[in-house]
């Protein structure tokens, strides 16, 4: 079946730039000039990736990219924009954008960013067994089933984005090994700039704030002065629980 795509943009050069592209690569593409009408269709229909110009939005542009993360958190989004310097680009990833192009832009380009999505995509919804996970990683109270995206703390269900998922799931893997945010940004994102430390350190506390009962004195996601974060030990865990229940 042929993957769908949802390009939000009223630019005619852009459209049949991305239409052209598209059916190239044998997807499925549905155009909408109005962001209203865009956010409805996205709403209604179960797609793959949202291209998302945001000057076709003015002011609710970033916003539409917001609801389109909440709404399908494993959405892949790319936001195109001719005005990106450093911030835009920052802020478009920190709510939700998954990857960003500058206006104009090579379709060849635009080709190879959405076939890397979609191979992350493919990755990440494999089965733990077809490519050796572990199932299950359990740390005390909190526990995280890869194969169906669940997070818990006790009984508990904690709501994770997509990606706060990979960042929690991709530090919990190696407890104890620490990661630089050049590799985080790297695994979670595909980039290998260093300009981006305030995205990692953004999600970090994001997900401090839903896993940690004191994001200010984290248990699970741990800084590491000089390099970046790593996960607690397990060892480390099972002492801290031992001192909570005394």
């Amino acid at each position: 079946m042929a993957r769908t795509v949802l390009l939000i943009n009223d630019n005619y050069e852009i459209t049949e730039l991305v239409r052209q592209q598209a059916a190239q690569m044998a997807l499925r593409l549905d155009a909408i000039k109005d962001p209203v009408s865009g956010v409805k269709k996205l709403f209604e229909h179960a797609y793959d990736l949202l291209i998302l110009n945001p000057e076709t939005c003015k002011v609710e542009g970033l916003d539409v990219c917001r609801k389109a993360r909440n709404h399908t958190p494993d959405l892949a989004i790319i936001v195109i924009s001719p005005a990106f310097d450093e911030i835009d680009k920052i802020v478009s990833l920190e709510i939700g954008a998954d990857d960003y192009l500058a206006l104009p832009f090579n379709p060849r380009e635009l080709a190879a960013r959405i076939k890397s999505l979609f191979r992350r995509a493919s990755a990440l919804n494999r089965l733990p067994e077809e490519d050796g996970r572990v199932d299950s990683l359990e740390f005390g109270e909190l526990a995280i089933d890869q194969t169906h995206r669940r997070v818990t703390i006790g009984r508990k269900e904690v709501e994770l984005t997509a990606k706060e998922f990979e960042l929690l799931t991709f530090l919990a893997k190696k407890p104890g090994r620490p990661y630089t945010r050049e590799q985080i940004l790297h695994k979670l994102w595909g980039y290998d700039s260093s300009g981006y430390d305030p995205l990692i350190t953004t999600y970090v506390a994001r997900l401090r704030a839903k896993i940690e009962t004191n994001p200010e004195q984290p248990r699970y996601i741990l800084t590491v002065r000089g390099v970046g974060y790593k996960f607690a030990e397990k060892e480390s865990l099972a002492s801290c629980g031992a001192k909570d229940n005394k």
